[in-house]
């Protein structure tokens, strides 16, 4: 992993841009979400911000094999994707809405509401 600081090109400054990477548990529900803000004119690796999500269901033997390597006994501990959505919104409030941001916005506010 490249962990040199690496200048954000010109073209993205003070755009309110957010590189948003999540992985999942073969049920469309997500395990892991990783942002980094382009926020500011160099980023490196402490800039990106991760959280692992313990899923309602279990991670499917498929995608821990040829995927991301996660398997359930590395997400049981961890919170629901409802306890961290407060954390993401709060980070990403400030960043443009691309269409990959707007999906994990909307799945954070979906578990919230069918968490409670």
């Amino acid at each position: 992993m490249n962990t040199q600081p690496f200048p954000v090109p010109d073209v993205l400054r003070d755009k309110h841009i957010a590189v948003v990477d999540v992985e999942g548990n073969g049920h469309d529900e997500i395990i892991e979400i990783a942002v980094l803000p382009l926020d500011r004119p160099i980023v490196d690796a402490d800039d990106v911000r991760c959280w692992l999500v313990c899923p309602p269901r279990p991670i499917t033997p498929l995608v821990t094999r040829k995927v991301h390597g996660v398997c359930d006994i590395d997400v049981a501990d961890c919170p629901p994707r409802s306890a961290i959505a407060p954390s993401i919104t709060t980070l990403l409030a400030p960043q443009q809405a691309d269409s990959t941001t707007e999906q994990m916005r909307q799945q954070a506010a979906m578990s919230k509401t069918t968490s409670n």
